[in-house]
């Protein structure tokens, strides 16, 4: 313990961080929102305060002794020198046993990244994980000290060193719960988040070159609650070329077995798709509500009468805190140009998800699929837009030994993968074929424990 402590409600921070000038590992869109996600992880175990944020631009004003706790990146320490090795300082104004100023300022000195995981991540050497050195700073906004320079001898990211931990350990909490209390339910700091919500854009043609979606319930109690929805006509809108016009969507089991299916929304579930607020915005447009209990299951998403055109399946969990959505695939042609296979997910909560995501297309032929991909390439965007990482043919994968401990090498060398550990936020990932080459390609989202 520093020996204060805040005693207030609230310990509002102003972040003056700004943007990253490298594009941040974890999916993280700059550096404002890294601290953000700090924040969110502190105020989970607080019972009696709360972190509270605003963000401005990066070189606003700022001194000890202004009153505002600011956070920011810095060349010196308002003038002095950080010291050799310094990543960071908590400076602290306190009267008695309360706290009544911080301002946390990080040495530009060194070069920052945001990549959760462990510190020799491939790919970020040269880098420190901005994200761990803001929740240990925030311990000592909150009165925490550092307990090996105490000679306790514990796990904690509140240690005076960077090390493979990158989150809140117990040792941590406790500290914290000593004098803020702990809330009603906390969660556990190495809980992960989930997957919650997946979409896939793709070309819908006839035969077997239809859109296929598959999904995974895990440990749900004793179902969960989903939306299944299949888009077409409104995709125009949003300025895509050649909208399917009438999707028909089918939900089968894991045997095949159809469970229930849908054109034209408002005809069945009006009230149920409406209630859950994802009702789509055309009525020729398709939606299933489905408690489903734990297994696997498929999505077709065909035309009326033969129809063809782009379309998108959606997948949104209805009931996040129960089980979880895991292993999201979805196959469909790949064309030229414009028509890749795209795949969105949202990460939700402020705990990060590690996630494996594939694309394959030579190997789908020994399951039976005629005129499959023989070269699909897979890029991952966070959202921002930025490319995050690509992969063509997985040997050459950043991380691949990490993907094949999960065991998720794909079949084929020809095929993709890429492994990060994901900042809550929205991705994209889209499959083309290399060279022009067209086919019939699966993109498939592993969420992991």
């Amino acid at each position: 313990m520093e020996g204060y402590y805040w005693q207030a409600a609230t310990i509002p921070m102003r972040i003056q961080m700004g943007p990253s000038d490298d594009v941040l590992a974890d999916g993280s869109v700059d550096f404002n929102s890294v601290v953000q996600n700090a924040l969110f992880l502190w105020n989970q175990q607080l019972g009696g305060t709360q972190f509270t944020s605003t963000i401005v631009s990066a070189g606003t004003s700022a001194s000890m002794g202004d009153g505002v706790n600011s956070i920011q990146l810095a060349s010196t320490v308002y003038g002095d020198h950080f010291g050799p090795g310094v990543l960071a300082v908590t400076l602290i104004n306190s009267s008695g046993n309360s706290i009544l100023e911080n301002d946390i300022l990080f040495n530009t000195a060194n070069k920052f990244n945001s990549f959760r995981g462990t510190t020799t991540q491939a790919g970020t050497q040269g880098f420190f994980d901005l994200h761990r050195i803001v929740i240990h700073e925030l311990g000592h906004v909150l009165g925490l000290d550092h307990p090996d320079e105490a000679g306790q001898n514990v796990v904690a990211i509140m240690n005076a060193y960077v090390s493979t931990i990158d989150r809140l350990q117990a040792d941590d909490i406790a500290g914290a719960v000593s004098l803020y209390g702990a809330p009603a339910d906390p969660p556990l700091p190495s809980g992960q988040s989930q997957v919650l919500q997946i979409s896939s854009r793709g070309q819908v043609e006839t035969g077997d070159n239809i859109m296929i979606g598959g999904f995974i319930i895990q440990d749900s109690a004793p179902t969960k609650e989903v939306i299944v929805r299949a888009i077409g006509p409104s995709l125009g809108a949003s300025g895509v070329a050649g909208p399917l016009a009438d999707p028909v969507l089918e939900l089968h089991d894991s045997t095949g077995a159809l469970i229930q299916t849908n054109d034209n929304w408002r005809d069945t579930q009006e009230e149920e798709i409406i209630g859950s607020g994802l009702q789509p915005t055309k009525d020729k447009e398709s939606a299933i509500v489905a408690d489903l209990a734990s297994g696997a299951y498929t999505a077709i998403v065909k035309g009326a009468n033969n129809g063809s055109g782009v379309a998108l399946v959606e997948i949104y969990d209805l009931d996040p805190g129960n089980g979880k959505i895991a292993n999201i695939s979805t196959r469909a042609h790949i064309g030229m140009g414009d028509d890749v296979l795209i795949g969105g997910f949202i990460i939700q909560t402020p705990q990060s998800e590690p996630v494996v995501v594939r694309a394959l297309g030579p190997s789908l032929g020994a399951s039976g699929v005629t005129g499959s991909l023989i070269n699909p390439k897979l890029d991952v965007y966070n959202g921002n837009g930025d490319l995050m990482v690509s992969n063509d043919n997985y040997p050459n994968a950043v991380n691949v030994g990490v993907i094949g401990g999960y065991g998720l090498y794909p079949p084929s060398t020809l095929e993709s993968a890429v492994y990060f550990e994901a900042a809550p936020g929205n991705y994209t990932a889209i499959v083309s074929g290399v060279s022009g080459f067209t086919g019939v390609g699966l993109i498939e989202v592993y969420g992991l424990d």
